[in-house]
């Protein structure tokens, strides 16, 4: 056990048991003593007491709003680890603030005996002071920011730009899924067609093609942390942190088989990952088709394997549609499925593939066509809204709409 503080009516004292780190609050009066044991929260660690409130600002910017009759550390600690903030701090007796990283300049500790005013939720606890925060940390050292480019991508940062309700910078708010982050956006935006994105006030994504007259300010004024990533900075109040889209590497599909597979690939035992032809910031693409073999240029799934199953294999690939496989033994004697399918050659230059080509390797050719494939949301498949893997998609179809599917290449890994 370490003694942390020692006053003339209170000792604390801290000491981990059992994967929680406990506090023992051991008040005296005269010659009776009651003791009061808390845990906080797994993963969570008291910090220090932190002087508040001052000319400087707030040390933590985000208010709970949690009501102040109620208020314990434990209550505050939760409802901050809940909306993914690094830091906790409890003040005068019932208040709660979140963040990400402290605001004010030149914070200053104190003595911790400074923050020894009861919580109001349970007075044998304590919950800072007076102007006196009790801080307490999950333990994580990332500090946030703006990536200069996304991963996988080719949009770069742009800068911090002025927003106003009444005259947006961008005009376009789309909906990010995942919630919102830079990379999330940037999808977003880049489904949609746009040059330009931009995250604002924790939550919000942007599009547009230009910011036009707005002002750039300095990057300073967007640091409010993503909520659904505090790792990363989402503009702020009236702030926008923008991205520009630049143009993704020239493609050259052959659509030609290949004679000849990398040594590392094996004909009898690959995946297959579609992967968007405009990169996603926020994933590594669809890894949905998962094993395969191939022979004689058709594709059997090594899962119909399983179990002593019957082997499937290939159906024709048609325009339009998704691809399919059905048990042999129950399609016509001698039909040995779609023959069609081969490796064809990687479409992008090797010096500029990175960050396109998951595998540096051959993509997937049907039909004559390498550069083709699509992934496409089937509305009337269960689940609702399953990505299926189409060849050539076209419009008014039954169970997709062309405006929502996605062309993939489909790597040989």
């Amino acid at each position: 056990m370490r003694l942390l503080q020692v006053s003339h009516r209170l000792l604390v004292a801290l000491f981990m048991h059992c994967e929680f780190w406990f506090f023992a609050v051991v008040y005296a009066s005269g010659s009776s003593i009651s003791v009061r044991q808390t845990d906080i929260p797994t993963g969570w660690y008291p910090y220090s007491c932190f002087i508040d409130n001052t000319s400087a600002g707030r040390l933590l910017t985000t208010n709970s709003g949690l009501p102040s009759n109620t208020m314990t550390k434990v209550v505050c600690i939760e409802y901050c680890a809940a909306n993914n903030w690094t830091y906790a701090g409890v003040e005068d007796g019932g208040d709660c603030y979140c963040d990400e990283l402290f605001h004010e300049n030149g914070w200053q500790g104190t003595d911790s005996s400074e923050c020894n005013m009861p919580c109001n939720g349970d007075p044998t606890q304590t919950c800072g002071g007076p102007n006196r925060i009790d801080v307490y940390w999950n333990g994580d050292f990332y500090t946030p920011s703006s990536p200069a480019t996304l991963s996988r991508s080719y949009w770069s940062y742009g800068g911090c730009f002025e927003d106003s309700p009444s005259q947006r910078t961008l005009s376009a708010q789309e909906a990010a899924y995942g919630g919102v982050t830079p990379a999330t956006c940037a999808d977003a935006c880049a489904f949609n067609g746009y040059t330009v994105m931009g995250t604002e006030y924790g939550g919000e994504c942007w599009c547009g093609n230009s910011t036009g007259a707005a002002a750039q300010v300095p990057d300073t004024e967007c640091a409010m942390t993503c909520s659904a990533d505090r790792d990363y900075l989402c503009g702020d109040a009236n702030r926008l942190s923008v991205y520009h889209h630049n143009p993704p590497p020239p493609e050259s599909y052959t659509n030609q088989c290949i004679t000849e597979l990398p040594t590392w690939l094996n004909s009898s035992h690959f995946s297959l990952l579609a992967d968007p032809k405009e990169p996603s910031t926020s994933g590594s693409g669809w890894d949905g088709m998962s094993s395969f073999s191939s022979s004689g240029g058709s594709l059997i799934p090594e899962s119909s394997y399983l179990n002593g199953v019957a082997p499937m294999i290939s159906l024709d690939l048609t325009p339009g549609e998704s691809v399919i496989f059905q048990t042999q033994s129950t399609l016509p004697a001698g039909y040995n499925g779609y023959t069609g399918y081969c490796a064809s050659d990687d479409p992008y230059p090797p010096e500029q593939s990175m960050g396109n080509s998951p595998t540096d390797g051959p993509v997937l050719l049907g039909n004559g066509h390498a550069d083709d494939w699509a992934m496409c949301l089937n509305s009337t498949a269960f689940p609702i809204n399953r990505l299926d893997l189409v060849f050539q998609p076209k419009a008014n179809h039954p169970n997709y709409n062309l405006e929502e599917c996605i062309a993939v290449d489909l790597w040989l890994e």
